[in-house]
């Protein structure tokens, strides 16, 4: 749990609205969902009423259309190429029913993440082409960013249709015909703003879809009915799995995809439930946490041709193995996931400044390049923050990215394009590869996170969740239930609702599950007691018998046929669970001067017991003759209640060491100058050690140079690396040198260490910046961590 503060959503209740909803609430959840009116409410309630836009809605689909009833009426053979996720697969799938039915003489093929990427792979286009003398390749789920390869195509004589929904650039791949609703000039000129916005929502099954209903169109013989209900189903489960809007024509396809499950329309899609030991009906929920993973699985892991087969395989002897071996590689793909985002956590955990950034970019060659995106999207839940996971290490190194929504990962790769081999994206997820040969980890995550400096500006989320409603417990009953039904079906942009119960006392907590990791406790309210359950979480930081805010989703539950609700927890809240926070008190004296005086006559008080962090040798001179404030200066490691940073700590490791030994309550920041001039540290350190070898026989202290000049022991070590390979000095031991002669800066820059160095000094100084001039509210996160 992330203990977040819970607030509720504001909103504006229409007067329209509440002259057509008669129950409060739920015209409350109708206008945070953006319904303003009768009509909207009308359609929002009752989506598979809905007609769907017809096909001729595209410009191209009478082209397309022609071409692929010319191509099966001459035996030409066709090829259609799709994607490895969930809304490929299940689009490829559409059109292999289709095409069967229709008598064509066609392949189907899916890429493999790791051998061909997403989208058109030029070496195996031509392989197929040329082999299967192809004449017409639809694409599904992609092709629009891919104009070398369909031009490519085109100069072996293939008529290319291109069906897609991602986001297409100026320039426009010379396809026969482009089915997209991103594509400029794809739509036909007459729909409406609202018609071309509802059609811009569609995922690449939904285009798919389109298509197929245009093929069908004419055709009257018997099994049309049967195959368009089975193809809406398929185009239910990619639609939810490209986790698109399910507003207008999505609502509906998904609406009426999930009642024809429920009637057991698809044989394969049911063994998947009953394997998973899925009771009731089958909900938009259960479509994405249940089937899409198992299905995304394969194209993660191996190749997606299990993932296929079970949409389109009709042999139940063969579907029985199929769905055991897609729920076995569900396994793997979870346990991979757990390992990787452990190794992701450890990486951060040893390295405390990458919390200082404005994104996490990780890289660790062995990660698996179908894991890393789901552990992309876990890593911003914890952080709040965008996250950069690459993998590969040999030649390529590719990554897989998730954003928050503060930030544009498009527009972020758009601007780094020129180290990357290949990228795609949009505005909270993306991906790109580059050659390491060319480029190293190190340059392109400095230049991705200098490309976010542009958003400087942004605030950083706050640890703020928002909730549909605040209830009173008597609102939490049967009714509630049935208000919520009314909504479905829920996912992206229609969210399941989410209700808090505020002031409500923790009682009975334990661990339940054969591997005790999840968490069961209840919640008493003016008599009234709640189920609450948390899957996959720990004991709370919260004790039992204290006060809390919870979040939750409520939902029937059903044991010995006794029918209760439980409430199922997104989050918990209380002043408790952070008052270890609010206890230290942060003063800001940053931009204050000549305050000197006041400083040493506060501290002449003893009972205010403040230390003073001073090691620099020119801070020190500063305030000596300020006796009290130099007689602060702190040597016993001890606990006291406040503490002054006169100078500021070189790293974050530093700052918490400092932190954890004083444990003050009070944090006073001062104004602290330092120099950002590299090659004056270095002349320095040189004069030390001069000095150390004239004066104290070499002996040196690391510690004691560090903190006179305001550098980490770390940077101390690589200078006198550096010195003894330039022979300026010769280390005898950790603590002894023979000092041979000052050192020369230019010869010290061509060594070639001294990249290694600068990395080092620049750290420091971005650490030294941000506890000097960000925001006050950034500072104290830091401290906090």
């Amino acid at each position: 749990m992330n203990y977040r503060k819970i607030q509720e959503k504001s909103n504006v209740i229409n007067e329209g609205l509440k002259n057509f909803v008669s129950d409060p609430l739920l015209c409350h959840l109708l206008s945070l969902r953006g319904v303003k009116n009768e009509i909207e409410a009308q359609k929002f309630l009752n989506p598979k009423l809905q007609k769907l836009a017809s096909p001729k809605c595209f410009s191209d689909i009478e082209k397309a259309v022609e071409r692929i009833l010319k191509a099966i009426s001459n035996d030409e053979k066709i090829l259609v190429w799709g994607d490895f996720d969930c809304d490929g697969v299940t689009s490829s799938a559409l059109m292999y029913k289709v095409l069967t039915f229709l008598g064509a003489n066609f392949e189907v093929f899916i890429p493999n993440r790791e051998e061909h990427g997403h989208g058109l792979n030029s070496k195996e286009l031509i392989k197929r082409i040329s082999k299967n003398k192809i004449k017409v390749l639809i694409t599904v789920d992609c092709g629009i960013s891919n104009v070398a390869e369909i031009k490519l195509a085109k100069g072996f004589g293939v008529d290319v249709i291109i069906t897609d929904h991602h986001k297409a650039e100026d320039e426009l791949p010379q396809a026969f015909a482009i089915l997209n609703p991103q594509a400029q000039n794809s739509l036909d000129s007459g729909l409406s703003v609202a018609e071309i916005e509802n059609l811009s929502r569609l995922a690449g099954v939904g285009v798919a879809l389109k298509l197929a209903f245009a093929l069908l169109e004419n055709f009257s013989k018997e099994g049309v009915e049967d195959l368009k209900e089975q193809i809406m189903i398929l185009a239910m489960v990619g639609t939810i799995s490209d986790v698109v809007p399910l507003l207008g024509e999505n609502r509906t396809i998904v609406s009426l995809g999930l009642e024809l499950i429920n009637q057991k329309k698809h044989i394969g899609i049911k063994k998947v439930f009953d394997l998973a030991s899925r009771a009731g009906e089958v909900t938009s929920s259960d479509i994405a946490f249940v089937l899409a993973p198992r299905i995304n699985a394969t194209g993660r892991l191996s190749t997606p041709d299990e993932a296929f087969n079970l949409l389109v395989c009709e042999n139940e002897s063969s579907l029985d193995f199929i769905v055991e071996k897609l729920d076995n590689f569900n396994k793997i793909r979870q346990s991979l996931c757990d390992e990787v985002l452990s190794e992701a956590l450890d990486i951060i955990k040893s390295d405390k400044q990458i919390l200082n950034q404005p994104a996490i970019v990780l890289h660790k060659p062995d990660w698996h390049i179908g894991i890393i995106g789901i552990v992309a999207s876990k890593l911003v839940e914890t952080f709040l923050k965008p996250v950069f996971l690459m993998t590969g290490g040999e030649d390529k190194i590719r990554c897989s990215i998730r954003s928050i929504g503060e930030y544009n990962v498009y527009n972020i790769l758009k601007q780094n394009s020129i180290l990357f081999e290949g990228f795609g994206g949009h505005a909270l997820a993306g991906g790109f590869s580059f050659n390491k040969t060319l480029h190293s980890f190190e340059e392109v995550k400095n230049s991705i996170l200098a490309t976010f400096e542009q958003y400087s500006d942004v605030e950083p989320p706050k640890n703020i969740l928002e909730v549909d409603k605040i209830l009173h417990p008597s609102q939490i009953n049967f009714d509630l239930l049935k208000t919520i039904e009314a909504l479905e079906p829920f996912g992206q942009d229609n969210p399941t609702p989410l209700f808090a119960l505020n002031n409500a006392l923790l009682v009975d907590l334990k661990l339940i599950g054969k591997e005790q990791n999840h968490l069961k406790f209840f919640v008493e309210k003016d008599g009234n007691k709640f189920e609450c359950v948390k899957w996959g979480e720990g004991l709370p930081r919260a004790k039992a018998q204290s006060k809390i805010d919870v979040a939750f989703c409520p939902k029937l539950n059903v044991f010995n046929s006794n029918e209760t609700i439980q409430l199922l927890v997104e989050d918990i809240y209380s002043p408790l669970l952070t008052k270890n926070d609010d206890e230290i008190k942060i003063y800001d004296h940053r931009k204050k001067t000549g305050i000197l005086s006041q400083i040493n006559q506060y501290l002449e008080q003893k009972e205010n017991d403040i230390v003073v962090w001073a090691k620099k040798t020119q801070t020190l001179q500063d305030i000596k003759e300020y006796r009290h404030i130099f007689n602060c200066v702190y040597t016993d490691k001890s606990i006291h209640n406040g503490i002054m940073f006169f100078d500021l700590p070189s790293s974050l490791e530093e700052f918490s060491a400092i932190l954890n030994e004083v444990k003050p309550k009070k944090i006073h920041i001062m104004n602290d100058k330092f120099d950002e001039n590299i090659e004056n540290y270095i002349k320095l350190i040189s004069g030390m050690l001069k000095y150390c070898a004239n004066r104290l026989e070499g002996t040196i202290d690391i510690n004691k140079m560090a903190g006179a000049i305001g550098v980490s022991e770390n940077f101390i070590q690589l200078v006198l690396e550096i010195f003894e390979t330039l022979n300026y000095i010769e280390i005898l031991d950790i603590d002894k040198i023979v000092y041979n002669h000052p050192c020369e800066v230019e010869q010290v820059k061509q060594c070639s260490m001294y990249e290694i160095l600068c990395e080092e000094f620049d750290k420091i100084i971005k650490f030294k910046k941000h506890l000097a001039n960000d925001d006050i509210d950034k500072v104290r996160k830091t401290v906090c961590l």
